[in-house]
């Protein structure tokens, strides 16, 4: 069996006895090596937390969301990797700014077009983005619903779900 499977954790890290934080972790495991590789630490942060890791693959690409704490603004935040995970964008915010409370996102990958949806909670609405070029370049951020908490992306061809 030829591929690869890429596991993506939230790795709790205590840098002081008064801060405490979460970095994410890629380590990734090849079929045909004899196991996982080295951890990828995907996140620097001196003040704030990652939340809920999500990914999607494409071929090479690995698609990667979170949510993170930076001084009690919460943003949805995104990066990707187009070598399988060997080097990696910066981060890029997808929420809108000033932020409100984006939390909780999705992602879902269909080849070069990339769906994220997240909670919003101020207002309690859900919103949604895309990218049709591999997460280079992100729509507008657009509000699917006024009630909402958690959040959930599949996609199939040109379908896609949000629930």
């Amino acid at each position: 069996m030829k591929g690869f499977v890429y596991f993506l954790s939230s790795i709790f890290y205590h840098l002081t006895s008064l801060f405490f934080t979460f970095y994410l972790l890629l380590p990734t495991f090849a079929y045909a090596q004899t196991g996982w590789g080295p951890d990828v630490r995907l996140t620097y942060y001196i003040r704030g937390t990652a939340y809920l890791p999500k990914i999607a693959v494409s071929g090479d690409t690995i698609h990667v969301v979170w949510y993170e704490d930076i001084n009690n603004q919460y943003l949805v935040m995104y990066k990707r990797s187009t070598d399988r995970g060997e080097t990696w964008t910066p981060d890029t915010i997808l929420s809108p700014v000033p932020p409100g409370a984006s939390k909780m996102p999705d992602i879902a990958v269909s080849g070069s077009v990339v769906h994220v949806a997240w909670t919003e909670e101020v207002g309690d609405s859900i919103l949604y983005t895309r990218s049709t070029n591999s997460g280079r370049e992100w729509d507008i951020p657009k509000t699917l619903s006024s009630a909402g908490f958690v959040v959930n992306v599949s996609v199939s061809g040109d379908s896609v779900i949000v629930y």
